[in-house]
């Protein structure tokens, strides 16, 4: 997981978050369906605007888990 995060995400996203906490979220629901925006809402500071190359990132890298 780590060397896809460092290939799709590291440079392209603040390094104070907690990206894991969408993966281990993720795997504690019942679903398998993950609504991306709201997740990164919760892992984001209050107000941040989310670039649109780095949501592709985050995509990216959605799809290669």
């Amino acid at each position: 997981m780590n060397k896809i995060f460092n290939y799709h995400l590291k440079k392209h996203i603040l390094t104070s978050i907690n990206w894991k906490n969408i993966f281990i979220e993720w795997q504690n629901q019942k679903s398998n369906i993950i609504e991306l925006t709201q997740k990164l809402k919760k892992i984001y500071p209050v107000g941040y605007i989310i670039k649109d190359r780095e949501f592709r990132a985050w995509k990216a890298l959605l799809r290669h888990t």
